[in-house]
C-alpha cells in the first residue's frame, strides 16, 4: 500500500512538471507588401499569454521579439447568483478575461523594428487557436498573416 501511495505521488509530480514545462511551437505564413512569402516561427508556453516570434524577411533581415496577449483582471470579490447550476447559490471569486487582441514587437538585426497586431480566433488557445494579423516594419514594409 505504501508503494502505491508513493507511485501516485510520483505520477502526480511528473504530470505537474510536464504540464508546466510544455510549450507550443509552430510557423505562420505571411505575405509582404512586395509579394514575397514570409514565415514567422513562434514559441509559446502552454497556459501562457505571451511568447516569442522570429521571422526572416526576403532581404535577409532577422527579427526577434515577443508577443503579448491582452488580458484584464478584476481584483476583489465578484459575485453572481445561480450561474453554476441554475440554483440560488452565491459564487465569489476574482475574474480574469483574456482578449483575442495581441501585440508584438520585434527587433531586426539590421536596425529596423517590426510592430504586429494579431486577432486570435480562440483566445483560450492563444496563437495555436489561429487568427489573422498584420505587421509593419519601421521602413514601411507591411506583412499580412492568416493562421
Amino acid at each position: 500500500m505504501l508503494q502505491t501511495r508513493h507511485l501516485k505521488i510520483y505520477l502526480c509530480s511528473f504530470l505537474v512538471i510536464w504540464l508546466v514545462g510544455c510549450e507550443s511551437t509552430g510557423s505562420i505564413r505571411g505575405v509582404s507588401s512586395s509579394g514575397s512569402n514570409v514565415i514567422f516561427d513562434y514559441k509559446q508556453d502552454i497556459f501562457a499569454k505571451d511568447g516569442e516570434l522570429t521571422v526572416q524577411t526576403g532581404d535577409g533581415e532577422v527579427f526577434r521579439g515577443k508577443f503579448v496577449q491582452q488580458s484584464t483582471s478584476q481584483s476583489g470579490s465578484t459575485w453572481s447568483i445561480g450561474e453554476s447550476s441554475n440554483d440560488d447559490s452565491l459564487l465569489l471569486g476574482d475574474s480574469t478575461s483574456t482578449s483575442s487582441k495581441t501585440q508584438a514587437l520585434l527587433i531586426g538585426n539590421k536596425g529596423n523594428s517590426m510592430k504586429c497586431q494579431f486577432q486570435f480566433s480562440d483566445p483560450a488557445f492563444g496563437i495555436d487557436g489561429g487568427g489573422i494579423g498584420s505587421c509593419t516594419v519601421s521602413d514601411g514594409r507591411e506583412i499580412n498573416l492568416v493562421f
